[in-house]
């Protein structure tokens, strides 16, 4: 199960307890577990696209990896998702390939989108300008995705490869899947050895 921690938009005059809606979100994800009625099931808590208007849990890897330890739970991990990692690095000014790195233990599950790293804080998706979570096709925008492939490659990364891709961004017929397939060859760690 992939589970995004959601937001907190503050009130006027309400201080947001962080600490609090940590507890929240942990509360929240041992309810799923309790309701699953198995203690195998996997749960991948997926960093999330910036705002700026709200307190959003789980931006930062670092923050996610927070609520994992939290958890104490052995089937709990990161859903990495690729795009919203750049739009977060771009926005608030930190290094992606560090904040990857000091969290690839934690990494279960990988969502491979790109975009052109513009981000408004707001959620805005603007095609003609390459503004947003586009959920593009991984090369055709700015994110370093070859190269936090590479570092999952090396830390012997087995969880799941998913292409997380807006239909606007890619044609889902067998011709626009084909150039899909040509484009993801590309990438060193999916050519055939």
């Amino acid at each position: 199960m992939v589970f995004h921690c959601g937001d907190v938009i503050p009130r006027r005059g309400v201080p947001i307890k962080y600490q609090e809606v940590m507890g929240n979100v942990v509360r929240a994800i041992d309810y799923f577990i309790e309701l699953s009625g198995d203690d195998k099931v996997k749960i991948c808590l997926e960093n999330d696209d910036p705002r700026l208007y709200s307190l959003r849990i789980g931006v930062r890897l670092t923050s996610l990896a927070k609520v994992i330890d939290r958890l104490g739970y052995e089937g709990a991990g990161i859903a990495l998702d690729v795009g919203h990692l750049y739009l977060a690095a771009e926005l608030y000014g930190f290094n992606l390939l560090d904040e990857v790195r000091r969290n690839l233990s934690y990494v279960k599950h990988l969502h491979l989108n790109d975009n052109m790293g513009k981000c408004d804080g707001l959620g805005t998706r603007v095609w003609s300008r390459g503004l947003g979570d586009l959920h593009l096709p991984p090369g055709e925008g700015n994110a370093p995705i070859e190269e936090v492939l590479k570092l999952l490659v090396n830390s012997h990364y087995d969880g799941l490869y998913l292409l997380d891709l807006h239909p606007n961004s890619v044609n889902f017929d067998r011709e626009g899947l084909a150039k899909l397939t040509e484009e993801l060859k590309h990438f060193k760690v999916f050519r055939r050895a």
